[in-house]
């Protein structure tokens, strides 16, 4: 039996990892042109991170963000900052290059100008990177706040599947016929539909 489903307003959300010009051939080809938000890396041709200036802020379970938008051709390059994440990115720069010094220095063969990092030079040719998301799509009408909070949203289905898989035990079936599958597949539904009620209500009490 072939099931052939259609899906209207449907967004893919990619993970990191997954932009390239075939999958943005495929994604925009006549056949498909699904809409589409998929992460590029930070030193991306699309944006440049030397030279961006953030002209919208808002923020996001309490974090402020910052946001740039360039149209291109036929799609929006995003580039967010996250402050919390710049924040955390920026001290973890400055801590890894500081222990590597001390553990540098701990060496027998302690060669001062081979082994030891310069903290300063490092972090600022870093720091323009630190924090930052950006995304590619093809929705042009809406907002960078909606674009940001769309892509977030695989986070919560990450959550689902482990929650599904972790707390619930519903990963596999271990059914050996049709009916006890069809058993199996209505308790999995019955599941996400709680999972998600639960999720949806620590979500609205911030836990």
């Amino acid at each position: 039996m072939r099931c052939c489903f259609i899906v209207e307003d449907g967004i893919v959300l990619a993970d990191n990892g997954f932009a390239s010009s075939r999958i943005f051939e495929e994604l925009e080809g006549p056949q498909h042109h699904l809409k589409y938000i998929v992460p590029l890396k930070r030193n991306t041709k699309e944006a440049d991170l030397t030279a961006v200036e953030f002209e919208e802020y808002f923020s996001y379970h309490n974090r402020g963000i910052s946001a740039h938008m360039e149209n291109k051709d036929g799609y929006r390059v995003f580039t967010f900052r996250d402050a919390f994440m710049y924040a955390r990115e920026f001290s973890d720069s400055i801590c890894w290059a500081e222990k590597a010094n001390v553990t540098a220095m701990a060496k027998r063969d302690f060669d001062p100008d081979k082994d030891l990092r310069d903290v300063l030079a490092k972090t600022k040719e870093r720091e323009n990177s630190f924090g930052v998301i950006v995304l590619r799509t093809n929705i042009l009408d809406k907002p960078a706040s909606y674009i940001y909070q769309t892509y977030e949203i695989r986070w919560e289905i990450e959550l689902l599947f482990k929650t599904l898989r972790n707390t619930c035990k519903q990963d596999a079936s271990y059914m050996q016929d049709d009916v006890g599958f069809e058993a199996w597949s209505f308790f999995a539904h019955i599941t996400v539909s709680v999972a998600c009620r639960i999720l949806a209500k620590l979500r609205e009490l911030n836990l």
